[in-house]
């Protein structure tokens, strides 16, 4: 008797995107979570009739089966292998527990390379079924964490677009600013004092992008964040998508305003946000 099995010749790469066909022939994660309807494909069946020798005598409805469909992704091999490379060889020196790429094509939104160690191979899938399942997610889709700093130039972008401020605007600015009651400091205490916007981005500066965050309305921070795309999903063709977390407007409240000036107060999934910067 012939069975059939989904075997993957490249084991680990790009795991968390393709997921796994399960003993069931079910598709599980991934694409092939996403997909399984359209590459399951159906089966025939045959109405017959046969005799004691077991030859068909009488043959009525036949329904010839239908091959699923065949799904061809974005990824570029050669680039999700390097950046898997790169990746395994920053985690080790770093010493870190885990870590993910997203390699994107500006000027098409096309997803080049998606890699998230620690992975799994899905030829052998049930091996990390019981201990480690939640190495079958993708966490650059699933997993939505406070950006931090790298969402200074995307709150910038909304005080240059409105005219608040240019990249050349000039503003004193100390080490600590009080909102709400709340102290807010930058990294290592520092006071820059004067500054230009770019300058502001260049030294990560939290005072001043509380500053800069003073100049839009709670509505007109929300309304850029929505532009953005945070707090909703992208519609990427993958299971499981998180939408992140941003505040209904009537919540936002000053310190809310502030913190989320410098990446904190909101999350986004790293699929998010490099799409905002797309």
């Amino acid at each position: 008797m012939t069975e059939q099995n989904r075997f993957y010749p490249e084991d680990n790469l790009a795991s968390q995107v393709l997921g796994f066909v399960d003993a069931e022939n079910y598709g599980r994660y991934g694409l092939e979570g996403f997909y399984n309807e359209e590459l399951t494909g159906k089966s025939g069946e045959i109405m017959a009739e046969k005799d004691i020798l077991g030859r068909f005598i009488s043959i009525g409805n036949k329904v010839n089966p239908e091959n699923g469909a065949d799904i061809y992704s974005t990824i570029d091999r050669n680039i999700q292998y390097i950046s898997q490379e790169y990746l395994k060889n920053a985690i080790s020196e770093m010493e870190a527990q885990k870590g993910s790429v997203v390699v994107m094509d500006p000027k098409t939104g096309k997803v080049l390379s998606m890699v998230s160690i620690p992975d799994f191979n899905p030829n052998t899938y049930y091996d990390m079924a019981e201990e480690h399942p939640d190495y079958f997610t993708n966490p650059i889709i699933t997993n939505a964490w406070e950006p931090g700093s790298i969402m200074k130039p995307i709150v910038m972008s909304m005080a240059l677009d409105l005219g608040k401020v240019e990249p050349d605007t000039k503003e004193k600015f100390g080490g600590n600013v009080w909102v709400q009651g709340y102290e807010i400091r930058n990294a290592r205490d520092e006071a820059f004092g004067i500054e230009t916007m770019t300058q502001v981005l260049e030294n990560s500066d939290n005072v001043a992008m509380v500053w800069v965050g003073n100049h839009l309305s709670n509505e007109e921070m929300r309304n850029y964040f929505d532009k953005y795309g945070f707090g909703k999903l992208t519609g990427i063709d993958l299971e499981a998508e998180s939408a992140g977390s941003l505040l209904e407007i009537g919540l936002w409240r000053d310190i809310s305003r502030a913190t989320m000036s410098f990446g904190q107060g909101i999350s986004v999934t790293p699929l998010q946000m490099i799409m905002a910067y797309q």
